[in-house]
């Protein structure tokens, strides 16, 4: 499957797209990273979770500014935090990829495809409700979990999000396409493990805040892993909704198949995930 370049909405972290959330509340960690895109996004995130954000305004007002405003709103609070802040980095474009949707195929037999790291074979598929069929796989809309409903480690110190190394070069879309569809599989299967499965980023976000760590000189699999161990912290103590995403208006060309294992799909503003 190929991925075309776009221009770009942990967490999404992370991870991510708005989740449920008000965006005029952020109410927790995991709300707030649902709902950030970009490093100073997510650090206005980290600062409320450690309680320094109080003269912050709300998230919703706050990434309205642009990059310089963000880092001068989030200096003296992220001080205090004891969070180091990144200076903004000198102009540069802006990139995100996004997942192609799956051309039909034509009518007649079709050779078996070479396994890569995206699925192809997504023409043959239905989606009915929560479910989207192709011949004898089924994937099931992804919710979050009740912590009783977890694996007894799951949000203990020994679940960790590494995410691997990039090895490529920064300005080649394949090797940045191919790298990303690995590291997002793995996030993807992380979230899940932490009952979170219901609210993850887009890979357009996820892809969109590579590129902008790489142009502000983070570390990505750092970052990632430092939010996971947040999204943990706050999984433990705040409850969240295990209600199922609205489908009734989604479609298949919503959708992408990603490593045989996923479907994602964009849908009003959200990132909703199926699994098999």
């Amino acid at each position: 499957m190929a991925i075309k370049s776009t221009k770009f909405n942990a967490l999404a972290t992370f991870l991510m797209l708005a989740s449920a959330a008000s965006d005029t509340t952020a109410a927790s960690i995991t709300d707030c990273l649902a709902m950030a895109r970009g490093y100073y996004q997510q650090l206005y995130c980290e600062v409320k979770a450690k309680g320094e954000g109080q003269q912050l305004p709300a998230f919703y007002q706050f990434k309205r500014n642009n990059e310089q405003t963000q880092w001068l709103l989030l200096k003296r609070p992220a001080e205090r935090a004891g969070i180091a802040l990144r200076k903004p980095a000198n102009k540069v474009r802006q990139r995100a990829l996004a997942i192609n949707r799956p051309e039909p195929l034509p009518a007649g037999p079709h050779p078996t495809p070479a396994h890569g790291s995206t699925s192809t074979g997504a023409s043959n598929c239905l989606l009915t409700g929560e479910q989207i069929r192709c011949g004898d796989r089924v994937y099931a809309l992804q919710r979050n979990k009740h912590n009783r409903n977890l694996h007894p480690q799951a949000l203990s110190a020994d679940n960790t999000l590494e995410l691997p190394p990039f090895k490529g070069a920064i300005d080649n879309e394949r090797d940045v396409r191919d790298y990303l569809y690995r590291a997002y599989a793995l996030y993807l299967d992380k979230m899940r493990s932490i009952g979170l499965g219901g609210i993850t980023t887009s890979f357009g976000n996820f892809s969109y805040l590579f590129y902008d760590y790489h142009a502000k000189g983070l570390n990505f699999n750092q970052r990632f892993a430092n939010l996971f161990r947040y999204l943990k912290k706050d999984k433990a103590t705040l409850p969240i909704s295990d209600k199922a995403a609205d489908t009734r208006q989604l479609t298949l060309a919503d959708c992408a198949p990603l490593a045989d294992q996923y479907f994602v799909c964009e849908h009003q503003g959200k990132n909703l995930l199926f699994s098999r």
